[in-house]
This record gives structure tokens, sequence and C-alpha cells, in this order.
């Protein structure tokens, strides 16, 4: 076998032979009357619709033209529609990865999909048509393959089955078995040669069987042997067949219910119950092994010694020599502050994350624009070449899901950041949005944890909220028939202002926000709305309707005049998952109400003082009469970005007596 392996020229081709049990899948187009007929669902009878069946099959085969394996999965969904107006349902989407080179390409292939209807007693199918399918960039590296299915009604059952080919077998797709419907049955069944080892991680709550068998494959070599002589060489192609073990391993979840969408969560996908592979290591026939888990030294190793990483940051920039001198003598928060506000000001993200560049740094420099990790490594690498202690700190986007530590991947990661640690504590930077300031992230960098980089070492940080926000109102009103009449003054500050600023494009779009159905400003002066370090300081007249109600010799004053009508968000009895909140923040309405001439005080609410253990929110909402005026002051406080499930009942009963106490009125009777 060594002469045999010495002379190896190509690998022909690899077969396994695998009988897959069946389980619940139903034959593709094999739709049923009763599947037709069924008007609700077992699992949630007020579901618009469910999927009858959700499969997917993975299978590795040798891809004889690359010379490598290819992970190939096969996809079959039924969906059973309840109500015909959910329409959303019928737009599909099929995401797939394009890298840079066209070789690189995931390759969906074989689709084909139906809708499925009971006309006077018969099924009537309607297929996609091929013209109706098309493809869409989502971004520099995927792409998606859409299209609608076409006459849906109630009743109606759609079908789709796909391949998709890939050469990437490190991770595996992650499947989910739950998701906005119901779910009948779902099942995983992934088949890989002995040669590949993967750690499994299933997450979620929902129940999944798990059966495993054995089975068999194997692979020709095809390799040249010379059986000449020195003088007259003779080569002789042979042949030689290699046995090898299967593993086929099936995930079955029944009766799955939808996973609600709840408030403050960062993603519902990192609660929806799915199956996730990661490779291990590889083990080939006379190779070594060559391990892929890794630890996150390793993977700070990997992107330090790589040149669209570490090599951005040991990089000198002329460009920004004078900007190096300038700031040589400032004391460290001002040089902080000095080199954050040129990268941000000066540089335009282009909407893609990443934890490496893509073109550079250089080209970043040459164009104005560039990705999340062009931008924040140019900003690490001139925060240490100003003599701060600063480093990259790696880790995944909030939308992407939280970043999974006990199993370090470099595939997971794509977003960066920069971190500069002083006095014991860490100061996070993000230059990529023009609204920013320090001590501020964006929504999408927020996640549980990160791994900050320095040089080789790569060391797990709870990468704590930094946000925090700040908002004061005083309303000065008064009585002028049935309107409120009188003045507001608003300043606003911190996390908040950053949201203010970004949810509006200029100052005056500003100000148009701030009227509403029932409110109007008017002689509005804002101050330092431009000025990202500084407090947003708004006054304006305002006149108020809908809020009195005069009933005989009485005027009832709504007191919720600061916002729309509070509205507890929180409506489940219990909850399975933390509550994310972008910010903390303190927050103070005062509301001062002129006592009408003629008129006095009947009753007024009374005091509400409540809070979570640990007072994690606390809600004061105090009323008094001072020197001819009712005063109301309301406090709110969340001191701790992220609260433990563990509190949410507590959590919800405060927001249900704080909708119960806003609904409250001030009396005003005639004397």
């Amino acid at each position: 076998m060594n002469l045999i392996m010495k002379y190896v020229t190509t690998i022909i081709i690899l077969i396994f032979s695998l009988n897959i049990a069946a389980g619940q899948k139903p034959k593709f187009k094999k739709v049923t009357k009763e599947e037709l007929l069924k008007e609700s669902s077992s699992i949630d009878s007020m579901a618009r619709a469910e999927l009858l069946y959700k499969g997917c099959e993975v299978s590795y085969e040798y891809n004889e033209q690359k010379n490598r394996f290819d992970v190939v999965y096969r996809y079959q969904q039924r969906i059973k529609i309840y109500d015909g107006d959910y329409t959303d349902i019928a737009n599909f989407s099929i995401r797939y990865y394009t890298g840079e080179n066209i070789s690189d390409n995931e390759k969906v292939r074989d689709l084909e999909a139906y809708t499925f209807n009971l006309e006077e007693g018969k099924i009537k199918k309607e297929k996609v048509s091929k013209k109706n399918v098309y493809d869409e960039e989502s971004n520099k590296f995927y792409s998606v393959k859409k299209f609608a299915f076409p006459v849906i009604k109630d009743g109606s059952i759609l079908e789709v089955k796909y391949t998709l080919r890939s050469k990437y077998f490190f991770n595996i797709d992650e499947f989910y078995f739950q998701g906005d419907i119901p779910v009948k049955y779902g099942e995983f069944i992934m088949t890989a040669p002995e040669y590949f080892k993967y750690n499994v991680n299933a997450k979620g709550v929902i129940p999944i069987d798990v059966s495993s068998k054995k089975g068999y494959g194997n692979y020709k070599y095809s390799y040249s042997v010379d059986v000449g002589t020195r003088i007259n060489p003779k080569m002789k192609r042979m042949y030689e067949k290699v046995d090898f073990g299967l593993t086929t391993s099936t995930y079955v979840a029944t009766d799955v219910p939808a996973i609600k969408n709840e408030p403050f969560v960062y993603s519902m996908d990192n609660y929806k119950s799915s199956i996730t592979h990661e490779l291990l290591f590889t083990n080939f026939p006379r190779s070594p092994i060559k391990y892929y888990s890794k630890t996150w030294d390793d993977i700070a190793e990997l992107l330090d010694d790589s040149k669209n990483f570490g090599a951005q940051i040991n990089s000198k920039y002329k460009q920004y020599d004078a900007l190096l001198e300038e700031v040589s003598d400032m004391e460290l928060t001002k040089k902080l502050l000095t080199i954050y506000t040129t990268i941000r000001d000066k540089y335009t993200w282009n909407g893609y994350l990443a934890a490496t560049t893509n073109s550079g740094i250089k080209d970043l420099i040459k164009s104005g624009t560039g990705n999340i990790a062009e931008i924040n490594l140019l900003l690490v690498n001139l925060l240490q070449k100003a003599g701060l202690k600063a480093s990259p700190m790696v880790s995944r986007s909030r939308s992407s899901g939280f970043l999974n530590i006990s199993n370090p991947t470099y595939s997971q990661l794509n977003y960066v950041m920069a971190v500069v640690e002083n006095d014991g504590k860490y100061i996070y930077l993000d230059a990529t949005d023009k609204n920013l300031n320090i001590h501020t992230l964006p929504q999408r960098a927020l996640n549980l944890r990160g791994i900050l980089i320095n040089g080789k070492k790569g060391t797990e940080v709870t990468l704590s909220n930094p946000n925090k926000g700040k908002e004061n109102r005083i309303y000065t009103l008064y009585i002028e028939d049935e309107i409120l009449m009188g003045t507001c003054k608003h300043t606003i500050a911190g996390y908040d202002a950053y949201y203010t600023r970004s949810k509006h494009k200029s100052q005056t779009d500003f100000a148009a926000s701030l009227n509403s159905e029932k409110r109007t400003f008017s002689n509005t002066s804002i101050e330092n709305f431009s000025k990202k370090q500084e407090v947003i300081k708004v006054e304006s007249e305002v006149s108020a309707e809908g809020f009195i109600q005069f009933v005989e010799d009485k005027i009832f004053v709504d007191i919720q005049i600061c916002d729309d009508v509070f509205i507890n968000p929180f409506k489940e009895e219990k909850r399975n998952f933390a509550l994310f909140y972008n910010n903390s923040y303190s927050n103070v309405d005062m509301i001062k109400f002129k006592i009408p001439e003629g008129y006095e005080v009947k009753s007024i609410p009374e005091n509400l003082n409540i809070a979570i253990p640990e007072k994690l929110i606390t809600v004061r909402i105090n009323f008094s009469e001072v020197q001819g005026e009712v005063v109301m002051t309301k406090k709110v406080k969340l001191t701790q970005s992220i609260i433990s499930p563990e509190y949410y009942s507590a959590v919800k009963m405060v927001y249900d007596q704080v909708e119960a106490k806003m609904k409250e009125k001030i009396v005003f009777a005639k004397l």
C-alpha cells in the first residue's frame, strides 16, 4: 500500500451506499386530500400556517474535478396554509454564499416548487415557473434566490425541494426545528464519512430525538506505476478500492410550537431550537490529523499573522504622521477623542460586516469607505501609535447571534471594534457610525462577549453594554378653553442623544418629529444637535388637545401628555430568555399643571414607588400641590441593560402598574 500511495495521482470517485430511514418524510408532490381538507393546526389552532414537514439531508460527495469533498444539502418543506391572506409565507428565499471567485460559490440546484389546492374535489397543482425564480445580491458575500408560490388561498399546500452544494465542510449550516409557524415534523439527517469528526450543539427548549447508525462506503484510487525499465519506462494505470465507515445521525422534533416574538430581544434566532455541527478534525488515511477546533489563542495567532488583520495594525500610514504629532502631548482623554473623531468623521462604513479587512486600510484611506474591520483597525493602529493601550476586540454582530465562547471558531467572527484599557477599565470604540461618540456602541455591535486580541493572545471579555442615556423634560402648562398650553424644556444626553441624531437626518427633521396628532410644538429652538459630544437642548411652546374633559363642574386632565399612550409590551405570563435593552438610562418627566382660576384640586392620583429586585428598574411617579400648581414627577431608571428572565414577572408587574397609573387623571372642581 505504501507503494500505491506513493504513486497516487488522482482520486477518481467516492461512493458510499446507505439506506436512510424514511421516517415521516412525505413523498414529494404526493399531497393528499386529507392534508388539503385540514382546517387547523393541532399544535396551535390559531396558527395561520404550519410546516407539515421540514427536512434536510446532508451528505458528502467527492468532487472529482476539484479533487475535494463537497457537502450536499437536500432540503424539502411542505407548508399548510390555513389563512389565505397570510401571503408573506408564499415569498420564499434561499440564502447562499458567493465568494470573490466563482469557484467558491455555493450552488443551488434541482429547485422545484408547487402550490396544491383542492378544486371541485380534485387536487390541482401549480408549478413555480423557472422564469419567476431570480437571484438578488444580499451583500458582497451572499446572494438570495427568490420566488413566490402562486394561487395562495385557505387550505393551500406549498411544497418545495432543492439541493445546495458547498465546498465548506467546516461549519454545517444550522438547521432550525423551530420558527415563526408550528412544525409538525422536522428532521435533520447527516451522513458523514469517518474522516470527519464534528462537535454537535443543540439549543432551545424543544426536545430533539437523536439516533444513529453505522454504514459503509468506498472510494477508488487511481494511480500510475512504472512497470518498465530505466531505459524503457512504462506507466500502468492501477486502481485500489478503500472501504471506510459512515455514521448517519438523525435528529427529529415533532409538534414544535412557533416561537413567539418578544420585545427586548437581541435576536430571536438565539432561542429557536436548532442543531449545529462544527468540525473538530479530519483524519484521512495516511495523512496527519488536521485539527479545526481551536483555542482563542490559536485564532488570535491566526489573526495576528494575517495580512488582513495583524499586518494592518502594525503598518505605518504616513498620512497620519501629522495627527500623531498633534496629539503627542495631549492627556489621555483628549488624545483618544481627537483620534476617534478624526476617523469617525473622515471615513464612511460601506455596510459590510467583517472581522478582517477586505481591500485593506490603504484602500480605505484612498477611497474614504471601508468595512467594519478596515475602519476600526485603522483606529486601533493610530491609538497604539499614539501610546494608548489599545487592542482590537473581535466578536459577532447582534443579529448574527451570540458568540459561542466554548467552541472557538474563526468562521463565527464578523465584527471588530477598538478597546482602550485605562485604569483597569475598558473603553469601547466603534468609528463606523458618524453619530457615535466614545463610550457608545451601535446596536449591531452589542453582544454578550468578545475576544480581546493582544498579539497572539486571545482573551474572553464580557462585553458590558457601555450605552447610557439620559432624558429630562419639564412641561409648564395651563388650561385655555379645552387646550393645554405652555412651554416645554427638553434635554437629551448620552445614548438617547445618539439615537435622536441617528433617527433624524437634520435638526429640522427632529423639530418636526416632536409634533403628534395631539401635540403641537412651535417656536422651537434646538442647541447642539450636530455637536456629537454635547447635550441636545430643546425649548418650545406647546399646545395639546384631547387631554382635557369637562364634565359638569369638573375638569379631568390626562397625565400622559409627554408621550403616546403607555402600553405594557410584556403580554406573556412567563419568559424563558433575558431582556436586552439597548442602553441603561435615567429619565425624568416633570409636568406642572396650573390650577384653573375658580377651581380647586378635587383629586390627584396616589404616588407610585416601585422597583424590581436589586433595583435594576425603579419607577417613581409622585403628585403634589405646590403654589397653585399640581406637579407630577415621573422618574424611571434602568441600571442594567440585561435583565435575567428570573426577574421577568417583577418587570411585568412594574410595567402593568405604570400602565394603570398613567390612565388615571387629575380632577379639578369648581369652587
